[in-house]
């Protein structure tokens, strides 16, 4: 993984270790922390929103990415993740990035 903090490290077919917790803005928590294992980002096993965010995700780190409820309106309509009525709303998404590989 590049040392340049300002360099991308995560596109489309990056592969994740992560820990994710979900939010909704008033504080109900609709995805227990979870551990997504070599997971392809751009595989949409999460909101597109929160896949975006993980583009400067690096190795290490644990971040918070906000989404407005605009941005994952589409994830909302569908039956892709059980949690589609939370997104609806704006959500928090904190993320540990135990692994990065491009």
């Amino acid at each position: 993984q590049d040392d340049d903090p300002y360099t991308a490290t995560c596109k489309d077919g990056c592969r994740v270790n992560v820990t994710i917790e979900g939010r909704t803005a008033s504080g109900e928590v609709f995805l227990p922390n979870t551990t997504f294992t070599d997971m392809s980002v751009g595989s949409r096993q999460l909101p597109q929103a929160v896949e975006d965010g993980f583009e400067l995700v690096r190795r290490g780190q644990e971040v918070r990415i906000l989404v407005q409820a605009s941005r994952t309106a589409e994830d909302a309509a569908s039956d892709r993740f059980a949690y589609k009525k939370s997104l609806l709303q704006d959500t928090e998404w904190r993320i540990v990035a135990d692994g990065v590989r491009r």
